[in-house]
């Protein structure tokens, strides 16, 4: 939990400066959700950013037919990179989230106040940037195994991500 007397899965909150940290608790709800709760739809305005502490969110698509497929996990210690961008370019969200089998701790900061602590604080603008540079590098790896792997590489590929750290499972 965001809380200025404990340490945190977010680094970048030890760094703020007191004024930063201050406005930052300020403007943070913390939510505990029950399993496969959903927690965005598709064309939802983000009205914050969303900081996975424990559990874990599913950010996926629904076909046509109906089927739904997983884009990504925010694991604790990450936020949703779609969020991110659609709060800074005040877009719809174009996919849904849920949360996973367990119950799900999130801090939702405030987007105004986010925003705002973003001009302001070199700590969350490095966050902000290596949250979507990892991700974006996990999404082309991906399309990069869909593209030049056959199905039995792509699951093994699979596989070893899942056994690994996390779920990098994109």
């Amino acid at each position: 939990m965001l809380d200025a007397n404990k340490p945190s899965h977010f680094p970048f909150f030890s760094e703020l400066n007191a004024r930063g940290r201050s406005r930052l608790l300020g403007a943070t709800r913390h939510v505990r959700l029950p399993p496969y709760a959903k927690v965005i739809e598709r064309g939802d305005e983000v009205a914050g950013v969303y900081l996975v502490e424990a559990g874990a969110l599913r950010i996926y698509y629904v076909s046509s037919e109906g089927r739904e497929g997983t884009l990504y996990w925010v694991d604790p210690g990450q936020s949703c990179i779609i969020a991110l961008n659609c709060l800074f370019a005040r877009l719809p969200y174009p996919a849904w989230v849920e949360t996973d089998q367990a119950d799900t701790e999130v801090a939702i900061i405030s987007g105004d106040v986010y925003r705002e602590l973003y001009l302001a604080e070199p700590a969350l603008q490095h966050f902000t940037f290596a949250t979507l540079s990892t991700r974006l590098f996990e999404l082309m790896t991906l399309l990069q195994e869909t593209a030049s792997f056959d199905l039995e590489q792509r699951v093994a590929a699979f596989l070893l991500r899942r056994s690994g750290s996390g779920r990098n499972d994109t």
